[in-house]
Formats: structure tokens, C-alpha cells, sequence
């Protein structure tokens, strides 16, 4: 398994409320394998950072794991 796999992807998404289109704000949506909590903490606070540098005031930021098992490269799994 690699061990610094970390897929980034940038989605377009838009808000909308009540019928019409609104300002929105960057949901991160990490998906990684799994390096523990502290690991985690570090990387939400390091993302939440860059964001407010560029002058984004609001984000969310969620993790999901891949598992070694049921991840595959070139067919072939990982785990």
C-alpha cells in the first residue's frame, strides 16, 4: 500500500436554497487510507489553513478510507 497515496480532486458544486442559487463553501472530501487520528487532525487543520489563506473564510472537511483489500491498481488490490 502506498504510503502517501492522497488523491486530490477538485468538484464544481453550487448552492442552492429555496429554489435559487447562493454563495457556497468548499466541502473537502478526502479520501485516503487510513493513518490515524492525530494524522487526521493534522491534515483537516492543514487544509482548513490553506483555505483561509486564499481567502476562504468557511470550509468542512470529511475523511473516507480506502481499504487495502478493496482498493486496486492495475487490478490488482492492495491488501
Amino acid at each position: 500500500m502506498p504510503a502517501m497515496l492522497i488523491p486530490i480532486s477538485n468538484l464544481a458544486s453550487a448552492g442552492i436554497f429555496n429554489g435559487e442559487l447562493v454563495p457556497s463553501f468548499p466541502f473537502v472530501h478526502v479520501w485516503w487510507f487510513e493513518r490515524g487520528q492525530e494524522t487526521r487532525d493534522r491534515m483537516a487543520q492543514s487544509i482548513n489553513s490553506h483555505l483561509r489563506e486564499a481567502g476562504i473564510a468557511e470550509s468542512e472537511v470529511a475523511f473516507s478510507t480506502f481499504h487495502a483489500s478493496s482498493y486496486y491498481d492495475g487490478g490488482q488490490h492492495f491488501g
